[in-house]
C-alpha cells in the first residue's frame, strides 16, 4: 500500500474475517452500529484488530451512543454516515475529549465526515465541515446512507478543490 492510501474494509462482524483482513495490512477496520444495515454489529466479536485501526461506523446515533461503543470496542475513529451537523461534530468531539483514555494522553479519537456524492453540486455540503471533522469519505449516492454496491464516479473527484 503505497504513498498516503488509507485501505479501509467496512462492515466486519466475524472474528476469523477480522484476522484475514488484518492480515493483509490494511489500516482500518470499520465496525457498523447501525441497525438497519445488513451487517451491523449486534454483539462483539470474540477478536477485534490489534494492528488495524478500528473504525465505528454511526448514522444518526446519540453522542451517548456512539461513546459507549467507542469505549467497548476502544475504537480509534468515529465515521458519521447521517445528517449529523457540524454542531453536532463539536458536540461529539468534546465528549470524547474526555474519556478517561484521552485524559491519560492516548491518541485523541478522529472523526470521518461521510458524504454521499453523485455530482459536483454534492460538494457544497462538504465546505461547513472543513477544520471540524479529520477527514472526509466520499461515497457513491445510493437507495441507502451507504454500502449500496454501486461504482463510485472516480471523476467527480477532478473537480474538488476543498480538504486535503
Amino acid at each position: 500500500m503505497e504513498g498516503n492510501s488509507i485501505i479501509k474494509v467496512c462492515g466486519m462482524r466475524d472474528s476469523e474475517n477480522i484476522h484475514a483482513v488484518e492480515a493483509l495490512g490494511v489500516q482500518w477496520i470499520g465496525f457498523i452500529f447501525w441497525p438497519n444495515s445488513l451487517r451491523y454489529v449486534a454483539e462483539r466479536p470474540a477478536y477485534l484488530p490489534v494492528k488495524a485501526r478500528r473504525v465505528g461506523v454511526f448514522v444518526d446515533a446519540p453522542v451517548e451512543e456512539i461513546i459507549q461503543k467507542v469505549e467497548e470496542y476502544a475504537l480509534d475513529l468515529v465515521q458519521l454516515h447521517g445528517h449529523e451537523t457540524p454542531q453536532y461534530i463539536a458536540t461529539l468531539r468534546s465528549a470524547l475529549a474526555s474519556l478517561p483514555s484521552q485524559a491519560e494522553g492516548d491518541k485523541s479519537i478522529l472523526i470521518i465526515k461521510a458524504f454521499n456524492i453523485a455530482s459536483v453540486a454534492d460538494f457544497k455540503a462538504v465546505a461547513n465541515y472543513e477544520g471540524v471533522a479529520d477527514y472526509f469519505l466520499f461515497d457513491t449516492k445510493g437507495r441507502s446512507v451507504g454500502g449500496n454496491g454501486e461504482k463510485f464516479d472516480w471523476t467527480i473527484l477532478d473537480t474538488y478543490d476543498g480538504m486535503t
